[in-house]
Parts: structure tokens; sequence; C-alpha cells
């Protein structure tokens, strides 16, 4: 337990208060990642578990008010807190994926303050989370309505202010949600890899520092050519494109009305597909359409997502999907339908609805989990093109396919063929993708059978989407591959701190002149300024915080020295998840305030590499205060300037050669899997 230094009086009108929080942007409580720090505060009568178990019945009520799924029996006390406050950041999109961190605290109160008044405890409770600010008011809101489930036993559900301000509350977190699925699913593989990351924009995503990092909107990459990318959300321009280039594609008509949709339909011949001209991931798209009132059903539902309209042949077959990374296949695999497997008992709708039951408590628990399926009208149209409807009683062991083109957003599943694709067809995809000067591409490929060559099988390229969106349902590590190949090294430059007060050493001048010289240009903050290469930028510094993720975005950079007293870090967090080097101006003493040992302790925490101290007496060991900040040793450096940044250049030389270590993905190869 740690120590509270100045204990409040305890609480009153119930036995536990929400009595602060703190949003840090940056890394804190050992985090890799942004949160919030939830401080409450219990009578010592509530109980010696910290939260009062006669709130888990309260707890449970509330969940369902906020229809979430019922809180698991093994949760109890704080684990049922958390899995309320964590599950619904994880629905919203904006949970990290660290687990939340909650500690118990006590205070320091002398004897006769201890006898004069009831003993108060604590608990402090961290959350990751992408979004501090909208979290922080969820927490205070939660503790509001909790308040009331706990003083009023008789509710079950929100009153109507209430459900207006929990509706308010879900579209600020998700607001900051990331967009699409890529998003969630690269975070998710930076935290496995142990790659830093920064947030950009709600959609674009940095991996890594300085020259080693990367940028990503969803699956487009910085590399991405943008008239590729053009001609590939063209679906006309592409297909002339892929023709000209000899790649087989499927022949179209745009139309742009259904008189026009239907002659196109006889001219190219029954049956065909009807889908928008600009638009990816089978949205709109209606496939397999067998008579002229089907193409008026598929025409009208295109136009809702689109004005420009295609009819396309038919390519009989399976749809696979082929993701090609840097002109080099990736994975493959064939889309298969959303269905059900009948029990001779139940209706196709009963059956949909037991599976989607099923998937829901997935999803309750990862919003990336396998999506729901869909009875919409284009798959009634379906059914009853094939003589079922959704009353329809399937015979025990049979299969309904209920979908026409097989999503994954629409329930659909994915069997895996990257180990058995002949080789024609991955030429024939790398081939289509490097036309189109894409970096990351998903290349749709209809044909009877991947394992033989479209040459004698038959089959064409349907579409190549420039922004794939990379399904991980038969690779669940996929993403973990991508980053790792687009990724130079480990994705970090060498980083040193060096802890003291203004001046800035003349010695740092030196150092990162010789950073420079070694190749590594070096980006510096200190509190005169911010300089990169040797050049200056700006000054004097405002904020530290702020100095470092310039330095962190900018591409020349390949090393960064930052020199500050750390103190404003104890607000904000850290700017970066980990660093190399600590040169701290003199050791902790006696004297030192409680804000700058608070300080020194949260920079040893993330410091990977080694500490040096400067000063008389640093040779000894760290106070005891420290002690548990780190478990690196502690190295006297002496005065002698040019001993003292040869030291420190060799130091960041040793890092740059780790840094310069390529991430290990497991092998795509091995992780496949068919759900």
């Amino acid at each position: 337990m740690n120590d509270l230094i100045h204990p409040t009086p305890p609480p009153t009108r119930r036995d536990w208060l929400l009595e602060q929080l703190h949003v840090f942007e940056g890394c804190a409580q050992g985090l890799r990642s942004p949160g919030v720090r939830a401080l409450f505060a219990f009578t010592h009568s509530a109980h010696a578990s910290w939260l009062p178990r006669q709130l888990d019945p309260v707890l449970h009520r509330l969940a369902q008010a906020l229809g979430r799924p019922p809180i698991p029996p093994a949760d109890q006390g704080w684990k049922a807190w958390v899995a309320l406050a964590h599950g619904l950041l994880q629905s919203a999109g904006v949970a990290l994926p660290e687990p939340p961190l909650w500690q118990p605290l006590r205070a320091k109160v002398d004897a006769p303050a201890a006898a004069s008044r009831p003993q108060v405890s604590y608990v402090a409770l961290t959350l990751p989370t992408l979004a501090p600010g909208q979290t922080a008011a969820l927490l205070r809101w939660l503790c509001e309505v909790l308040a009331e489930f706990q003083h009023d036993a008789s509710l079950v559900a929100l009153g109507a202010t209430r459900q207006m301000q929990w509706e308010s509350l879900q579209k600020s977190l998700a607001a900051q949600a990331p967009t699409g699925t890529n998003n969630p699913h690269f975070i998710k593989a930076a935290y496995r890899l142990g790659l830093t990351w920064l947030r950009l924009t709600p959609s674009h995503f940095q991996y890594g520092w300085g020259r080693r990092g990367r940028w990503l909107k969803s699956s487009q990459t910085d590399a991405t050519a943008a008239l590729g990318m053009q001609i590939a959300r063209d679906k006309v321009q592409a297909n002339l494109l892929l023709r000209a280039a000899g790649i087989p594609v499927p022949r179209h008509v745009e139309v742009n009305s259904l008189e026009a949709a239907l002659k196109a339909a006889d001219q190219i011949g029954y049956p065909v597909v009807v889908k928008p001209a600009d638009l990816d991931g089978g949205v709109g798209a209606r496939a397999d359409l067998q008579q002229p009132q089907a193409v008026s059903l598929a025409y009208e539902a295109a136009r809702q997502h689109s004005r420009r309209i295609l009819v396309e042949q038919h390519i009989a077959g399976h749809e696979y999907r082929l993701t090609v990374l840097q002109c080099r296949l990736l994975w493959a695999h064939q889309r298969v339908p959303a269905a059900v497997l009948g029990d001779g008992v139940s209706s196709i709708e009963a059956l949909v609805q037991q599976e989607n039951a099923r998937r829901a408590t997935a999803l309750a628990q990862d919003p990336l989990a396998q999506a729901p399926i869909r009875l919409d009208a284009d798959a009634l149209a379906y059914l009853a093109e094939h003589g079922m409807d959704a009353g329809a009683v399937p015979a025990a062991g049979q299969s309904v396919r209920l979908q026409r083109v097989p999503a994954a957003t629409l329930g659909g599943s994915g069997q895996a063929y990257t180990h058995s694709i002949h080789p024609d067809n991955t030429s024939l995809a790398e081939r289509a993708v490097r036309l189109l000067r894409l970096d990351v591409a998903g290349v749709d490929l209809l044909m009877p059978d991947i394992t033989r060559s479209w040459r004698e099988v038959g089959g064409a390229v349907t579409e190549v989407n420039a922004i794939p969106q990379i399904s991980n349902l038969t690779a669940p590590l996929i993403h973990d591959t991508v980053l790792c190949r687009l990724i130079d090294g480990d994705g970090r430059v060498p980083l040193l701190v060096v802890l003291g007060d203004a001046p800035t050493p003349v010695w740092v001048g030196t150092l990162t002149a010789q950073l420079d010289a070694a190749g590594l240009c070096a980006g510096v903050s200190t509190p005169e300024g911010l300089a990169i290469g040797g050049q200056w930028l700006q000054g004097p510094r405002k904020l530290a915080f702020n100095d470092l993720r310039a330095l962190q975005l900018d591409p020349a950079v390949g090393a960064i020295v930052l020199c500050t007293n750390g103190q404003e870090f104890v607000q904000t967090g850290l700017p970066m998840d980990a660093f190399d080097v600590l040169v701290m101006a003199a050791p902790p003493g006696p004297s030192t305030s409680p804000v700058q040992v608070q300080a020194v302790q949260q920079l040893l925490r993330y410091c990977t590499r080694q500490v040096f101290v400067l000063g008389q007496g640093s040779g000894g060991p760290p106070p005891a205060a420290l002690k548990s900040a780190s478990q690196l040793p502690w190295t006297a450096l002496g005065d002698q300037p040019d001993v003292l940044v040869a030291t420190l250049v060799e130091a960041m030389l040793q890092a740059e050669a780790t840094h310069a270590m390529a991430l290990q993905p497991i092998d795509p190869q091995r992780q496949g899997v068919n759900p």
C-alpha cells in the first residue's frame, strides 16, 4: 500500500465517495497509454474488501439498466465495479488493450486525529482509454447513478433525465472511437508487439517515432500512391486499366437508369451483378441476379448508396480475398456467406436469433468479435429466390445460406487458403496491386477453386480495394504481421532524458552534435527551446510534453534528448511509453520535495536501459523511496565533460542497435484458423 499524505474527512450520506478524478494524456501508473485515475474514499465500516459487498446487487441492477450483459457471479466488489466501467468503454470502442489497475491506499493520520474520527480507506482505479476526458465524465456520472440505485432498491431502469444523459455520454465516447475496424486491430497489435503509437487525428495513427514512424489511416499507409488509390476507388477506371494490362476482369456497363440497367443485363447475359461504381466493401452490391425483377430491386438498393451504378457479368465460383502488402501476398481466404444449420425444429429466424445471441455475448467483451447476422431485405429476397422465408424450418443438419454476397460485416465468416493457393493466383493478385501502385490492397478474386490456376479453371479479379478491411477471422494476428513489415526495426529511436533544473548543462550541446556526427539526427528539447539536427526551431519552451511530441512526429529525427525537471509529467503523464537512458544531475536527497520524488519515480519506472547519476555521492545506492521504481543499476559519472559525453553517446548507439532489430510477429502461415 502507498500512503496518502493529506486524508480528507470521511464520506457523508453514504459510506463511499468519488473523491478525485485525474486525467492524464500521457503514460502514467506503469501504463503505456492515456487514462483516467479515480480516487475513491470509504469509511472503514464499509467493508474490509474496500468496496462494500452490499453494492454487488446494486451494480448488477445498474448494469441491466445500461443494457450490459449480467456481471459474472465471480466478479464481486471491485471486480464488479471495474467490469462495469471497463465494459462500457469497450462497447464505446475507446477501451485500450491494457487491463485496468486498482490499488488500495491508506492515509497517514496522527494518533489524536485517528481517534477522533472514523478511519477512511482509499482505492485508486486507473482506466486506460482513448478518450480520457469523456471517460472521466462517464465515471463521475456512473457514481452519481450508482448512489441513486443504492439509495432506492426499487430502481431497475434509468429515469428520463438519466437516460438522456446516458445517450449523450455514449455519443461523446463514440465520437472518440477509432473509425473502421482496422484501426482498433492495429492498436491491439501494437500492444502485443510492444510497438509505440500516437494518435494524430480521430482516424490517423502513427506507429513508431521519428525516422521510424509510419502513418496509417485504417489500412492506408503513408506510402500509398494517391493516384493509384483514386483509380482503384473508381471501378470503371480500374477495370479498364487492369484489362489493358492483361488481368482477367468481368465485363460491365455503367448505367444511370433502371431501363439502362435492364438493357445492360440482357446484353451481358444473366446472371449479373449490380453494385455502386465508386464504393468498396460490398456496400450496395447484389450478385447472382437471375431475372429482371431481381435487377430492379438491386438497382434501387444500389442507388441508396451511389449515383454511379454498374451492371456486371457474374463470375461463377467462390469469392476469395487476397490481401497483398508491398506487392507480396500476405494472406488469402475464402469469404464464406452467413449461414445457419437446421435442427429440424427451429425456424430460420429463430436459428439466426440463437446464433446472434451467442455472438452478442462475445461482442460485449470485444467489439471486434464476429458481427451478428442480418436478415435484411436482400437476405429475405435471396431466401425467396430459393423457395424459403424467415419462417421456414430447415431439416436437421441442413445448412441454409443467408447472403447473396459474402460479407463479414453482415455476419459472414471465412476459410483460410494461404497455405494451398496456386502460385498463378498469387502472381495474379500481386501483379494487379503492383499495376495500381498500392502499398496495402485487398484483391477480390472470383473462381471455382483457388488451389488450381485461374488459367485452367477460369476466374476474374472483380475489385482491388485500396483501403481494405483486413479480416482477422482466419488469421487472428494478421495485423501484427502488417505492422512488422511496415515498421523499420522496433519503431523507436534512442531517447535520453536529462533530469535537472535549468540552465541546461553545456555538455548537452556537445552530446547532440556528436549524435548528429554519428548519423543520428538529434532532436533536443531544453527549457531554452527546441532544435533538430543543430537547427533552432523555437523557444523558450512552454511544455516539455508538447516538445517531445514534436520530435516524435518529425521523420528527420533519429535520436531524442530531453532536458527537464520532470515535474509537469506528474500531472500530464509521460509523452513516451519507454525511454532508454536517464541522467540525473544529482540523486534525490532528504530535502527533495514530494513532487520531485514523484517525478523521479515516474521516470525511473519507464527507463529501460541505463540510469546515470552526476554529482557527489552519486555512486551510492538509490534512496529507499526509489528502490521499487526501477530494477536498473545506477551508474556514477564524474564531472569531466569529455568522458561524460563519450559514455552517453555510446549508450545511445547501443540503444540504436537494439531499436534497429526488427519486430518478430508470429508467422502468418502458422496462425491460420477456420472458425
